[in-house]
């Protein structure tokens, strides 16, 4: 997800195949509020372009995405660069307790970063470290 704030305006969703070679195929799926969603109160926790005072021309913003696109494609031949610019500009979740659910069973850890493939670090309860490649982590917050 992408926020604003505490806010979510986008999300990204990558479905990928991979071989022991390495990845063959990346479909990713982009989502953007362009304006608020309808039947959406304004105290909820989401945004959109239009609320942020940037452009909704779907044409615009979508040269913009692809534009970014490109330049990360290309870069795709030095993925520690990618990984440490997505630690940069990621969550501060490092140091936290997150909840990630996959295929299998729900892991409940401390994030810990990202390792140079960009998979989670999680520390599990017992110490060790696991590293996630999929799956969807939220924060957890005390209730």
């Amino acid at each position: 997800d992408i926020h604003v704030g505490e806010r979510k305006i986008a999300g990204l969703l990558a479905e990928a195949s991979s071989t022991s070679r390495g990845v063959d195929w990346v479909v990713l799926g982009i989502g953007i509020n362009l304006v608020p969603p309808p039947g959406v109160p304004e105290s909820a926790s989401v945004t959109s372009l239009q609320e942020v005072g940037c452009s909704t021309d779907r044409l615009a913003v979508a040269a913009a995405v692809l534009g970014r696109l490109t330049v990360c494609y290309h870069a795709l031949d030095r993925p520690q660069d990618i990984v440490e610019r997505w630690s940069a500009l990621s969550l501060p979740w490092w140091g936290r307790a997150v909840e990630v659910r996959s295929e299998g069973p729900r892991i409940e850890g401390v994030a810990r970063g990202v390792d140079p493939r960009g998979a989670l670090l999680l520390e599990l309860a017992d110490g060790s470290l696991t590293a996630i490649v999929s799956g969807e982590a939220r924060e957890l917050r005390l209730r």
